[in-house]
């Protein structure tokens, strides 16, 4: 009995500390992620052509029908040797979902604030000294560090939510609500990215369960038969 209770203990320990593998010091928002949303989709395609794709490429949708469709093409991507300010490529985006979470994109994305400390002249809370520049500016608004960053920080015991660190000090273009779902759009088309035929398979598991409930049906009948016969 007890080494059947050290087996389990022993098959529990990676789980768990792969769920606590949380290094973030801020609490990460819950993405609402739907890819069956095409809508949704579309609109983060969309904002991703105009904001993003300056800088980051998605390689593995360059064959994709719905990116086409978005306006998402390899010829639109940036070039595999453009010369970039930091000397420092930024990462092709198809597989960040993936790597990162949606939790922590949708997140990221949201925390962007003015810090004239550094060369960019903007900081991120989730990833402190980003040399992504702030590229939402405009659409979010301004956001500053309020006097309660390091009191919030410093509570171990409990991760602050990032809107409890930053106040907005000037708007933007778009309304919080606004803001948020053009967010959230942006990031259920990266995790759609990161693994673009699991629609597909999808719709082939349906087809393939139906498949198998029509063949016990049929294998129950065709067993009653058989013995039918035998008895």
């Amino acid at each position: 009995m007890k080494k059947f209770l050290l087996l389990i203990v022993l098959l529990l320990v990676p789980l768990l500390t792969f769920a606590s593998d949380d290094s973030s010091s801020i609490v990460l928002e819950k993405a609402p992620i739907n890819v069956h949303d095409k809508s949704s989709l579309m609109r983060g395609a969309k904002s991703f052509k105009t904001l993003c794709m300056t800088c980051h490429a998605l390689r593995m949708l360059q064959y994709n029908s719905f990116a086409k469709k978005a306006g998402i093409t390899i010829d639109l991507m940036p070039a595999k040797d453009k010369e970039w300010w930091f000397a420092k490529a930024p990462p092709d985006l198809s597989l960040t979902v993936s790597q990162h979470g949606a939790d922590w994109i949708y997140t990221y994305l949201q925390v962007f604030y003015q810090d004239p400390a550094v060369k960019i002249g903007s900081n991120n809370l989730l990833v402190p000294n980003s040399s992504m520049p702030n590229l939402f500016l405009g659409l979010q608004g301004k956001q500053e560090l309020n006097a309660n960053r390091e009191k919030a920080l410093n509570e171990h015991w409990r991760k602050p939510h990032y809107y409890s660190l930053l106040n907005k000090t000037s708007p933007g273009s778009m309304t919080n609500e606004q803001f948020e779902q053009t967010v959230a759009d942006i990031t259920n088309f990266l995790a759609y990215a990161s693994e673009p035929s699991k629609l597909q398979r999808e719709r082939t598991g349906v087809w393939v369960i139906l498949f198998l409930v029509v063949f016990l049906v049929l294998a129950y009948f065709l067993k009653r038969e058989y013995w039918k016969d035998i008895e």
